[in-house]
């Protein structure tokens, strides 16, 4: 026993190290995990709206019946710019035409201080895009 009880003081606390350094690498993948949900989570909320306001537009509505359709489709985010082309969809000569709907949003940063350890700058802005016939 005298010869096991050196060997076990040599080792006090490498259990706890090497903790530390696996906590530190399953904690950054958690957050990826993370903010990867959060983002398609946003992505698929800026798609329905698109789809929402070209719906609406489709069926000739005014341009700001439109945005506040799909600002509401797009709760709970606020999206950053919406376009609608062309700007004429709603008049007699519109009829028959495609018209798109473009929906703009800055993706939310879970932890920015993660970005910055991994060197990431930040999300690329979310955009969608849909296109209905004018009936």
């Amino acid at each position: 026993m005298s010869t096991d009880m050196p060997r076990m003081r040599e080792e006090t606390g490498a259990a706890a190290v090497e903790f530390a350094l696996v906590v530190v690498l399953l904690f950054m993948l958690l957050l990826g995990i993370m903010q990867f949900g959060l983002t398609m989570s946003q992505w698929l909320q800026v798609v329905h709206s698109a789809r929402e306001g070209a719906r609406w537009a489709a069926l000739q509505a005014p341009e700001s019946e439109v945005r506040t359709r799909v600002a509401n489709a797009a709760t709970p985010i606020t999206p950053k710019r919406i376009d609608i082309s062309p700007g004429d969809y709603a008049t007699p000569a519109g009829i028959g035409k495609p018209v798109t709907v473009t929906v703009y949003y800055d993706p939310a940063v879970i932890s920015p201080l993660f970005g910055g350890l991994m060197g990431i700058a930040g999300i690329p802005e979310l955009k969608s895009s849909a296109t209905l016939r004018v009936d």
